[in-house]
């Protein structure tokens, strides 16, 4: 795997070395660095990237559909959700291909809930 990053912590530092070399900065990156995103990989319940839920592509303007992109979750974006990292008080943030985010808050199982596909 990536080599952790100086004051990182292995696994952590990995992941967050993957979305820097995708393009991705702000929140999906602060997660990883805590060690709240523990591998890149879509978190949607239904993922329908045909190559599977870790095959991201970089990002670019436009954001192509499967490029790594935060879901607001449970609450979500139209309805005020925000994007920040998790800690006690606020809820998750999940890692989704931006094509995977379709769908409802009903629609959605908790991050990490799903099975990989």
């Amino acid at each position: 795997m990536a080599k952790a990053a100086a004051g990182g912590g292995g696994a952590d530092s990995s992941v967050a070395d993957q979305l820097r070399a995708l393009g991705v900065k702000g929140v999906l990156v602060q997660m990883a660095q805590r060690g709240q995103l523990l591998a890149l990989k879509c978190e949607m319940p239904q993922c329908y990237h045909h190559k599977g839920r870790g095959a991201f592509d970089p990002v670019t303007t436009p954001r192509t559909k499967w490029a790594p992109s935060p879901d607001h979750y449970p609450i979500l974006k139209s309805a005020g959700g925000q994007l920040v990292p998790v800690d006690r008080s606020s809820p998750p943030v999940a890692a989704a291909f931006h094509g995977c985010r379709s769908g409802t808050a009903s629609d959605r199982a908790p991050p990490g809930a799903c099975s990989s596909s």
